[in-house]
């Protein structure tokens, strides 16, 4: 008797889960699954700045000319706007609302992102608009895990607010990478580019987040989306490392090397 009540009570759960969806700017319902996978792609493209700066330091010291201290203040002024902007935007959003303040910072970062990619060419523009595009990392954050303990039921907020997190980490595994493949086969410039308009992706997750019908993934699309970020991941790794394990500098910067 308990048994066939046990049963009948997990069938619902999980026939509710199913059927559970988000309305979408009142135009569009989505799925659950739906609703998060947009939220945590939109997550893992914005970070995609985040680590830019880091990962192509040794080729900027260089061609900036800069001494060590002032190649740490420019990741102090990222991540000094980095903790500012976590508790503005915590403070925004209990007044505006989370979904807002998402919206706004994403389009924020892109906009920081693409201005750092076009502009930073020396410490002293480096310093300020890297310290931008810092300030502009909390509202994706912040609204983010506010918006999955809002939106999912108990039973799965934990795991909804792991996979943000994660899409965080991809990111910056995706930021590095491409740093490194970029500069490797072209220059810092052409990196700073390619993840500047990662970074601007997003609002194309954003938009199948709160109210278009333009992106729908489902968990195998998914699985496939970070299959083939691991196996670029490899291969721009391959650019990066000299048969010797050495760092490989491209062909005009190793004449001037040897």
């Amino acid at each position: 008797m308990s048994r066939d009540g046990d049963s009948t009570g997990s069938v619902s759960m999980h026939q509710q889960r199913k059927t559970h969806v988000f309305q979408v700017s009142g135009r569009v319902n989505i799925t659950e699954r739906q609703w998060l996978i947009s939220l945590v792609l939109s997550r893992s493209f914005m970070t995609l700045i985040f680590m830019t700066y880091a990962a192509s330091l040794p080729t900027l010291t260089r061609e900036w000319s800069m001494t060590a201290t002032q190649a740490g203040l420019v990741q102090t002024a990222f991540s000094a706007g980095f903790a500012i902007s976590l508790f503005t935007v915590s403070w925004f959003s209990d007044h505006i609302g989370p979904r807002r303040m998402f919206l706004w910072s994403c389009w924020l970062g892109a906009a920081a992102a693409l201005a750092f990619a076009m502009f930073a060419r020396s410490y002293e523009q480096a310093l300020w608009l890297y310290g931008i595009a810092g300030l502009t990392q909390g509202g994706s954050y912040t609204p983010a895990i506010m918006l999955v303990a809002q939106q999912l039921p108990p039973e799965r907020r934990g795991a909804g607010v792991g996979w943000v997190l994660a899409g965080m980490s991809a990111g910056y595994v995706g930021s590095i990478s491409l740093t490194q493949g970029m500069i490797s086969a072209f220059d810092y410039e052409t990196a700073f580019a390619v993840c500047a308009i990662g970074t601007s992706g997003l609002r194309y997750v954003g938009n199948g987040y709160f109210g278009g019908n333009r992106f729908v993934l489902g968990a195998v699309g998914l699985g496939i989306a970070i299959a083939i970020a691991l196996h670029l991941s490899a291969f721009f790794a391959s650019f990066s490392l000299g048969a010797n394990g050495r760092v490989a500098l491209p062909p005009g910067r190793a004449k001037l090397a040897t």
